[in-house]
Parts: structure tokens; sequence; C-alpha cells
């Protein structure tokens, strides 16, 4: 018997005992529970990858098969995402994915097969299973399940399900573009997506998320910014609660920004460029913290002496950061003291503010 003969009758053999599953799940009722085994694999001279069930049985292979994804638990399942696209030759999204004892392989076209935990898929089922255009949320599994210790980490196209203690946590599309740049500094999850405020239509205007380290906060005009550090604590802590923050300074603006001056501090001078402090832009204010500051001290600078500020080139200027809270003096003249000079409003109401320097 020729090697093609072999293959044939090999195929023959799995077609067959396929075929008594199905009967006998027919006879009784009960469901048949599909068991890759070992020798399939290891046997077939090859395995197509044309189809679904070929690339997740490649996949299944690749990783260590039963050692170490364990057998089928479930049978091979296909599932179908309508396209957000007007354009009618844009087809349609579909999904293979099989589950095994230890995880489930994935697969589609775009991404190929991609092995994730049960956590991170039962979370992201979750999105999508009462309602398939929400698959759009996240779109599709773009690499394996990463462990860390005792975190694991799945990227998708437009999100990430983060599982840490058994528990998974989704970033939220709204934040994740912001978090991958600042995963190192923002650290984990501490939160899913929290509402702050809708749209006279119901739909989300305002939310923000938590993370071990700082938040990112959303908006639908001004879009998503981080904080973390003093400025972080300082905007969470001085208001009460972040509702009372926002009322007052407004949303942020910007992120957490580093303020690059000299070695002397001030404005950049011929010593070698350092950060000497940060900043963070709010609808209403701007807060600064210089890097030598006692006890992290922050100062918030508003109105018409941020204005003036900025045109002296704020905290990198001749001025450098603020040292006291703005200030009423007795004639009704508000002030503010800063490193080396001194920010004057005429009067009250009057934007431009004056500039002095320290003696």
């Amino acid at each position: 018997m020729n090697g093609i003969q072999k293959s044939l009758s090999l195929l023959l053999v799995i077609l067959s005992l396929a075929a008594c599953h199905e009967e006998e799940k027919a006879a009784t009722g009960d469901s048949v529970i599909h068991r890759p085994a070992k020798i399939v694999a290891e046997t077939l001279p090859t395995i197509d990858p044309k189809i679904p069930e070929g690339r997740i049985l490649q996949k299944w292979h690749d990783l260590g098969g039963i050692d170490v994804v364990g057998e089928a638990i479930e049978a091979f399942q296909e599932i179908e995402f309508p396209s957000l696209s007007e354009n009618p030759e844009v087809s349609d999204v579909k999904l293979s994915y099989q589950k095994f004892d230890r995880g489930v392989i994935v697969y589609s076209a775009d991404y190929g097969a991609v092995y994730l935990s049960h956590a991170v898929f039962e979370r992201w089922q979750l999105i999508w299973e009462s309602n398939s255009t929400n698959f759009w949320l996240t779109g599709h599994p773009i690499a394996d399940n990463v462990v860390h210790g005792d975190i694991e980490e799945a990227a998708f196209q437009n999100a990430m399900i983060v599982v840490e203690g058994g528990t998974p946590t989704l970033i939220h599309p709204l934040a994740y573009g912001r978090y991958v740049d600042l995963m190192d500094v923002l650290g984990r999850p501490r939160s899913e997506l929290i509402l702050l405020e809708e749209t006279n239509d119901g739909e989300l205007k305002r939310a923000y998320q938590q993370f071990e380290h700082g938040d990112i906060y959303w908006d639908i005009s001004l879009g998503a910014h981080a904080l973390w550090g003093r400025l972080w604590q300082y905007w969470k802590e001085s208001a009460g609660s972040i509702e009372s923050a926002i009322a007052r300074w407004g949303f942020p603006t910007s992120n957490v920004t580093d303020i690059i001056g000299g070695d002397a501090g001030g404005a950049l001078d011929t010593m070698e460029p350092k950060t000497i402090g940060q900043s963070l832009r709010l609808e209403n204010a701007v807060f600064y913290t210089a890097a030598n500051a006692d006890n992290g001290d922050v100062y918030e600078v508003t109105g018409g002496i941020q204005e003036a500020y900025d045109k002296e080139g704020g905290a990198s200027g001749w001025l450098g950061f603020p040292i006291a809270a703005r200030k009423i003096n007795q004639q009704g003249k508000g002030y503010q003291e800063f490193e080396n000079g001194v920010l004057i409003q005429p009067t009250l109401g009057i934007e431009n503010a004056i500039p002095f320097q320290s003696a």
C-alpha cells in the first residue's frame, strides 16, 4: 500500500469514527465530547491549513497538544459578526473557536489561531454573546495569552483583558490607546470603565478607568488623558471627590507632562537638560509640581495669571515654578509668587497679569 492509499485509509477511519459519534449522540440525546487524540496530530501526513478546524488543530499541536492545552471539552464552534462598514462588498467577520481543558483556541482569517485562557475568553464572550455588534468594542484577539507571574494579559485590536487573582478586567477601548503608551507608569487596572456623564441622547460623554498608580479620563470632545503621581493625588484628594474636582477645575486636557529645564532649574541653560517637574492641564487650571518641591507641593495657576505665565515660558521660563497659591492683596489685586518673580493682576476680572522679577 503506497503513501496516498495509507492517507486515504486513515481519513476513512476518522470519518467513520465521527459518524459513529453522531449516531450515538442522536440515539441517546447526550452530547458527545470531542477529544482530539494526540495520535491524530502526529499521524496525519498534513494538517489542512485551509480550513479553520485544521488551523485550530495545528495550533493545539504547536502549543504542546494534550500535555499543555489538554483535551477538547466542547465541540468546534463557528460564529459570525456583522460588518460595521456601509460598503456592501465588505463581508461579515467569521471566527472559529474550540475549548480545551486549559484554554481556548480562537481562529480568524486576519490573525490566525490565538490561544486564550478560559478567564479571558469568558470575559470577552460576555461582551458579544448577547449582541454580536458589541464584538467591535474589542475586535479580534491578536496574540496569545501572556503570563507575567500571577497576571495574565490578552491583547485585542481595540482593548486588553487583564486577569489578576482569577478576576478578569477589561481595559476599555476608550482608555486602551492611552494605556498602551503608559502601562509601565499606570500599572494594573483597578476597575472597569466608570461612567461619569451621558449626553441627552444617552450616549457616553465622560468616563474614567482606575489603575494602580493613576487614572485615565475620557471626554467625548477632549479625548483620553492619563493622570499619575503627585498631580494625580492632588486632583483626587484636594476636592474630596472626582465629581467635585471636575466641578472645580474642569476635565483634564493633557496627560501629566514632564517639564524639561537646565540643571539650575528655570530657563534652559547650558547645563544638561533634565526633568525639573511636572504639569497637568485642566479646562480651568494648570497644576504644577517641582521635582525638588518639599513634601510634594502642588500649586494651581488659573485665569489671567496662567495666561501671562504661559507667555513668559511657564515653569521652564525665567519665572520658574509657583511657590505659593494665588492671593488677593488689600488693593484687591490678584497675585501669585514664583521661584524668581511674581505675576500680578492689576484689577480683579482683568485677564492680563504683569510680571515682576524678584530682586
